[in-house]
């Protein structure tokens, strides 16, 4: 049997874009605090100087990279019918909104001969990437488990 590609209707389109940042949103206001409140209680009684440098940074990159798949994963299993054109426009969104650091980034690259900036470009390039990819794997994951199970018995054998 043939697969015919259907087009995303511009609502859905919008709705998933929106449930994605809005994912991120509730991840970055409500979500950050109450967790760093929970697992870090040492960084209030840290003083100030500290400021984000504390030990902690490690599990929260884990978790900042955990929260980018799960929003593609909930985009895709939002819209199934849709679930890749959907992901697609999501991680796509993100990738232009994570593209206005480029031209910081190049302005990095310019620096003539100091080395102290090459590990900044390449955390700047990682921090437009990474999101990007992250979502394309959590949500095409899913996509692709929907549409594996959505073939007929016949046709995987």
């Amino acid at each position: 049997m043939e697969r015919r590609w259907n087009p995303v209707p511009v609502a859905k389109g919008i709705l998933a874009v929106a449930t994605g940042w809005g994912l991120w949103l509730v991840y970055q206001h409500v979500c950050a605090p109450l967790l760093n409140g929970l697992f870090f209680p040492w960084t209030c009684k840290l003083p100030s100087m500290f400021g984000w440098s504390t030990p902690h940074g490690l599990v929260w990159w884990i978790i900042w990279i955990a929260v980018r798949p799960f929003s593609g994963w909930v985009v895709a299993r939002l819209n199934r019918e849709h679930a890749v054109a959907t992901v697609l426009l999501f991680a796509g969104s993100v990738l232009l909104w994570k593209m206005q650091v480029l031209p910081w980034t190049f302005h990095l690259l310019a620096a003539p001969g100091d080395p102290r900036y090459y590990r900044e470009v390449l955390s700047e390039l990682m921090s437009i990437i990474v999101p990007f990819v992250s979502i394309l794997f959590g949500g095409l994951w899913i996509a692709r488990r929907s549409l594996r199970s959505a073939q007929p018995a016949s046709a995987t054998n």
